[in-house]
């Protein structure tokens, strides 16, 4: 069985062993900035910037199975995540308003981000919701099953 190394300077390259080897790594990705409301078609990079609060609708779930959604704020904006139908929920977990600790919050339609430059949350979906997997600030979920 020959062995494969991938790199970025190489390609992809055949030598004889075993295994996959990848150099050079680095995973980049396109950042989106946004200044008005939106609605997401794909995974992806998405900043949120520029005047009031800005609201981005999710696609629905099993449209984007698998892939990930990073939203940063770049303004101190309590910005405004939702689902794009009641069956489009967020769930993981958040830290609420002020409080120090997290809380598992399920079938939430709405996410609002902290109003502070910086606040971020990802989430991946897979195939039925969105699944919060990491958040910087604090944030407040809402909508059960919806609002």
């Amino acid at each position: 069985m020959p062995k494969i190394e991938i790199s970025s300077k190489k390609g992809l390259v055949q030598k004889s062993g075993e295994g996959i080897v990848i150099k050079n790594g680095d995973i980049t990705r396109d950042v989106s900035a946004h200044e008005a409301n939106v609605t997401l078609t794909q995974g992806g990079i998405y900043t949120m910037g520029s005047g009031g609060a800005k609201t981005l609708t999710f696609p629905l779930p099993a449209d984007v199975a698998g892939q990930q959604f990073i939203v940063r704020a770049t303004t101190a904006q309590a910005h405004i995540l939702t689902a794009s139908q009641a069956a489009a929920d967020f769930c993981g977990r958040v830290k609420p308003g002020s409080s120090a600790t997290e809380t598992l919050v399920q079938n939430g339609g709405k996410l609002t981000l902290q109003a502070l430059i910086g606040a971020s949350v990802c989430m991946v979906s897979d195939g039925k919701q969105y699944l919060v997997t990491a958040f910087s600030g604090s944030h407040t979920m809402g909508g059960f099953p919806r609002d």
